[in-house]
């Protein structure tokens, strides 16, 4: 672990040396040093599910991500939103792993707001990419963000704070199959998202 640790922080000064402190290459090593933090679980008698949150950050930042700003973040600037999408993912699992182990819901709220910003490239992505698998592709590399917006939702209906039934029902419609919903099936309209109220419209009394 020390030398992994070692060698990453030798990466990330070398990387920030040659491209500055913003750039993908900066990202991807703090990327893998917080993956080697995730594996590690608080084994080595210090908290390093709080490490890795604090390294998942800073490959967003280094990603040009202001977190402050969440969904109003201009999106143009990120050069890989498939790479984005993953850091994205991590990081809400890094922060509802350190939710599950001290129950602070401000760590729930962080993994929210990355969530929103996650849905927000999901949909970009689906706007510019018309292929017949792109979203089965994403699903495949765990770049779709709804399986922890339904995770999230549930966390709060537990909590007893405001939860959407039907954030919960749109989650499912898009998971890896929302390909055959989508152009793939050759209609015209890109919008194929079905609320509650239009499904209980079409349910007898």
């Amino acid at each position: 672990y020390q030398l992994c640790s070692g060698y990453y922080e030798k990466a990330i000064a070398i990387s920030k040396k040659e491209y500055g402190n913003q750039h993908a290459r900066v990202a991807r090593t703090y990327f893998v040093q917080g993956l080697l933090n995730q594996s590690v679980q608080n084994k080595f008698g210090f908290n390093s599910n709080k490490i890795s949150v604090e390294l998942f950050e800073k490959t967003l930042i280094a990603y040009g991500v202001d977190l402050n700003k969440g969904t109003a973040m201009d999106l143009n600037k990120i050069p890989n939103k498939a790479s984005f999408l993953m850091y994205c993912k991590h990081l809400q699992w890094a922060y509802l792993r350190v939710y599950e182990e001290e129950k602070s819901t401000s760590f729930l709220a962080k993994a929210e707001l990355v969530n929103q910003i996650s849905v927000k490239t999901w949909e970009e992505i689906h706007r510019h990419f018309k292929g017949d698998n792109t979203n089965q592709y994403l699903a495949v590399y765990h770049r779709v963000p709804f399986t922890e917006m339904i995770q999230i939702e549930l966390i709060k209906k537990e909590l007893g704070l405001p939860f959407s039934v039907n954030k919960l029902f749109v989650a499912n419609q898009k998971s890896k199959h929302y390909d055959l919903l989508k152009d793939g099936n050759k209609k015209k309209s890109h919008s194929t998202e079905v609320s509650i109220s239009q499904l209980q419209k079409k349910l007898k009394a």
